[in-house]
């Protein structure tokens, strides 16, 4: 079996798994602590972070921290957005789970781009497209130099 050579590597990166620091129950109320990281992973405010199935929206502080109280459910989506940059990330509620969840959106969209290229692009709409025009293109000329005979 050949080996394929066209796998990207990926960097790692320490800012976009949770990171557990409280043990908590799902009995007890969660405060979930979001904190939303640049490019060299220091906290940034001014960050604009929602969370849904409970619809909370709040813009990170100085130490680029935002806090939430859970409610009932035992899934949320988290959703970071730092200049245009946006991430989603699963947060699942779990018995001794993580409630400080550290988000990287400009890491997270680097590393969507290079595992999921622009649709347009590999899609091979842009290939049809140049095949296309290449054959007008042929046919044109082609038909001006047999019409001047």
């Amino acid at each position: 079996m050949a080996k394929s050579t066209n796998v990207k590597k990926i960097p790692k990166s320490p800012t976009v798994a949770p990171v557990a620091t409280t043990p908590v129950t799902t009995n007890d109320p969660i405060t979930l602590t979001v904190v939303v990281v640049d490019a060299k992973g220091q906290p940034t405010s001014g960050a604009r972070v929602s969370i849904t199935p409970s619809n909370a929206s709040d813009v990170t502080n100085g130490a680029g921290e935002v806090q939430f109280k859970l409610g009932t459910a035992t899934k949320y989506d988290v959703v970071a957005t730092y200049g245009s940059n946006t991430v989603t990330v699963p947060y699942y509620v779990t018995k001794n789970g993580a409630t400080r969840l550290i988000v990287n959106p400009i890491y997270v969209k680097a590393i969507e781009q290079q595992l999921h290229p622009s649709p347009w692009y590999s899609s091979g709409l842009f290939m049809t497209a140049g095949i296309g025009l290449g054959i007008v293109v042929a046919f044109v000329i082609l038909w001006r130099l047999f019409r001047r005979r």
